[in-house]
């Protein structure tokens, strides 16, 4: 049984070998924190990575975009700014 460095500090078991293409659907699972697959592709989406849909509907999640080097950063998370605005005009958007 091999072991395969997850995301920086996490360590996946795997008794198969994984391809380079794409993350397993143990991997996937592991990350997202769900079983359901509808979940697992909101989720790691919702994180800000990067899913393929195939023609079938399924999907596959890049397995480079884990592979952080020291010089390079993971994907920042999206940042949201609240607008007060609408609340001093006493106006429904």
């Amino acid at each position: 049984m091999a072991v395969y460095p997850l995301l920086k500090h996490q360590h996946l078991k795997v008794d198969f070998i994984m391809s380079d293409l794409y993350l397993s659907n143990t991997e996937v699972q592991c990350i997202s924190g769900y079983k359901q697959v509808t979940a697992q592709r909101k989720a790691i989406i919702s994180m800000g990575y990067t899913v393929k849909i195939r023609p079938d509907g399924s999907f596959w999640v890049p397995r480079a975009q884990f592979l952080v080097d020291d010089k390079e950063k993971a994907p920042t998370e999206k940042k949201y700014k609240l607008d007060f605005g609408a609340l001093r005009n006493g106006k429904a958007a």
